[in-house]
C-alpha cells in the first residue's frame, strides 16, 4: 500500500494532542503556539491553502473558532476546562465549569466551491475569490473548469453572500438533535467586512428571527476573532 504524502501540518498537529483536556487559558495558549509553529515559507503557505488535510481542517474550522469564543467568554482562566472531540458524537467540544456545556461548531461556507477553488489554485497558481466556478471531470481523468465572468463586486454584495451562508448553516443545524445545554458556534470569513454595519445588523436579524432549535445560545463569530452575537 503506497505511503500517504506528508502534509506540512503533520509535524505540528496530531489528533491525540488536539483531544487533550486543557484549562481555557492553556487551550488559548496552545492554539496560539501552534499557529506560531507553522512555517511561513511560500511552499508551506501554498500547500496549506491548496492541499486537503483532515487535521488542518479540524484546527482551522473548529479549534480556532472555539479559541475565539472561549477568550471572549472566559478570558484566560485556569478554573474552566475544555475538551474537543473528533468522532461521531453530535457535538464537537465540552466546557467544564460549574456545569457542563456542549459546543457544536460549524463553518458558514460553500464547501464545494471552496474545494474547487483549492484545486484551481493548486493547478494554476491563482483563482478568483468571487462568482461560481463550474467544474467538469474527475480526479482520475482530470478537471476542467469554467471561471466566473470578471464582474465588479461590492462589500454590500459580499455581505449578502456571507449572510446567506450563515442562515443556511443555522437552518441546517437547528433541524438536528443535541444534548441539553448545547451552544452553537457559527464561524465565517469576515476579513475586510468586520466593520460593515449591514453585516452586523444582518447577522443579529438572522439569529433573532430564526428558531434556536435545541440550542441554549447561538454565537456567530468571524475568522478575525470578532464576536457578532453573544
Amino acid at each position: 500500500m503506497p505511503k500517504e504524502k506528508s502534509h506540512p501540518i503533520d509535524n505540528i498537529l496530531s489528533i491525540e494532542d488536539m483531544r487533550l483536556k486543557r484549562s481555557v487559558g492553556a487551550f488559548i495558549n496552545w492554539v496560539d503556539v501552534k499557529i506560531e509553529e507553522i512555517p511561513e515559507d511560500k511552499e508551506t503557505s501554498k500547500k496549506l491553502r491548496t492541499t486537503p488535510s483532515r487535521i488542518w481542517g479540524y484546527f482551522t474550522d473548529e479549534s480556532m473558532p472555539l479559541k475565539h469564543y472561549l477568550k471572549s467568554t472566559y478570558g484566560d482562566t485556569e478554573d474552566v476546562f475544555v475538551e474537543m472531540y473528533f468522532d461521531s458524537r453530535n457535538y464537537d467540544a465540552k466546557i467544564f465549569s460549574d456545569k457542563e456545556i456542549h459546543i457544536e461548531i460549524t463553518k458558514a461556507c460553500d464547501g464545494e466551491q471552496d474545494h474547487h477553488r483549492k484545486l484551481i489554485l493548486n493547478q494554476e497558481g491563482s483563482v478568483t475569490a468571487f462568482g461560481k466556478i463550474i467544474i467538469k471531470g474527475t480526479k482520475k481523468s482530470g478537471f476542467t473548469h469554467t471561471p466566473p465572468p470578471l464582474v465588479a463586486t461590492t462589500p454590500s454584495k459580499i455581505c449578502e453572500e456571507r449572510l446567506e451562508l450563515i442562515k443556511k448553516a443555522l437552518l441546517l443545524k437547528i433541524k438536528k438533535d443535541y444534548p441539553a445545554h448545547t451552544i452553537l458556534l457559527i464561524s465565517f470569513d469576515d476579513y475586510t467586512l468586520s466593520h460593515e454595519e449591514h453585516l452586523i445588523s444582518g447577522i443579529k436579524n438572522i439569529v433573532e428571527k430564526n428558531d434556536m432549535g435545541e440550542f441554549i445560545k447561538i454565537v456567530v463569530l468571524g475568522e478575525t476573532g470578532k464576536i457578532y452575537t453573544q
